[in-house]
């Protein structure tokens, strides 16, 4: 079958497009004719090889995909050939054909192609597990939302949107300040021309936020604890900041992250999360598998959908990961394997 693989570390152009034996579903398993896989960070930083849970070389990338079930392995109940599926596959979704786990597969609602169903299992689970998981979130929290025009963070904005909170979203162009306030942010932020912590400050009256998404990490981190309210928690789910540099400043980018404390953390009673979306199915797969119906949930009632970026051919996975790293795309990139 065709699938990209990453054979060596490298710039996107090092993503190969060849052929690979089929696998079979085991146990507990499905086996998905692919349609559409989605692209997220991980897998830039896995191409990269700063990924620490990346498999050995080479491997192919892709932690979710859409398509038709074409075989069920023993034991699974409730899904057979025919069915549409999206799923989480824990990397192997850049192929025609990819296996997941068949807890972690669910069926699209109809009405929802398969370019949407690639591009909700990463973003919108890790979306709602940052914002209704990790703590509660009420009518009137102000939540601020890091590299809000990516999948992630657009999911984050919908989601929070609908229940109620005063949004505050930072990204990089003047073209993705105007879509954040179409889109329903309240206050967009464009890093490259503001200092966040003094527009938060003033817009809020120095009180600041309650819930904050960051997916930059680094010095990041010290500047969110500026504007984190008391009771407020800080969740972090990326380290985008070391990305596309090299390893000496990359390490430098991360080692400037604070030193958190905790003493000072209990007074002014604040938390700090992270999250790895793959850490959660791996260790607590029924949370896994509640994040994906949780979501679709919401896909099949109409009250949220992807922003899709860009549909980019499976061959030309380099220039969706061009696209992804250079942060140039609003929304999600998802790569077309088959019509």
């Amino acid at each position: 079958m065709r699938a990209v693989a990453i054979r060596r570390t490298g710039p996107p152009e090092s993503l190969e497009c060849g052929e690979i034996p089929l696998r079979e579903a085991g146990e507990g398993e499905i086996r998905i004719r692919v349609h559409r896989a989605g692209v997220n960070f991980a897998d830039v930083l896995a191409r990269q090889g700063i990924y620490p849970d990346a498999p050995k070389l080479p491997f192919v990338p892709g932690y979710e995909v859409s398509g038709v079930v074409e075989t069920a392995g023993q034991g699974v109940t409730g899904m057979r050939a025919g069915d549409r599926v999206a799923a989480f596959t824990r990397f192997g979704g850049y192929a025609e054909y990819a296996v997941a786990d068949a807890r972690f597969a669910v069926p699209l609602p109809p009405g929802i192609d398969f370019t949407t169903g690639a591009a909700v299992p990463v973003n919108f689970a890790t979306a709602y597990h940052c914002l209704f998981h990790t703590g509660p979130l009420h009518p009137g929290d102000r939540v601020l939302i890091h590299a809000a025009a990516g999948g992630v963070g657009l999911a984050a904005v919908r989601m929070a949107k609908g229940a109620g909170a005063i949004l505050f979203g930072t990204a990089g162009s003047g073209e993705k300040i105007d879509f954040l306030r179409r889109y329903g942010v309240d206050h967009p932020i464009d890093y490259q021309r503001q200092d966040f912590v003094e527009e938060v400050r003033k817009a809020t009256g120095g009180e600041g936020v309650d819930v904050i998404l960051d997916s930059i990490g680094g010095r990041m981190i010290g500047q969110d604890l500026r504007v984190l309210r008391p009771g407020g928690r800080i969740v972090l789910l990326g380290l985008a900041a070391a990305s596309g540099k090299s390893r000496p400043m990359m390490l430098r980018e991360l080692m400037s992250a604070p030193r958190l404390q905790p003493i000072k953390l209990l007074e002014s009673s604040r938390g700090f999360f992270g999250v790895n979306i793959l850490r959660i199915f791996d260790h607590r797969p029924a949370v896994g598998a509640l994040l994906l119906r949780q979501v679709f949930d919401m896909m099949a009632n109409g009250e949220a959908r992807p922003v899709i970026a860009a549909e980019i051919p499976l061959e030309r996975a380099g220039e969706a990961h061009r696209l992804l790293q250079d942060r140039a795309s609003i929304g999600k990139i998802v790569l077309t394997v088959r019509d």
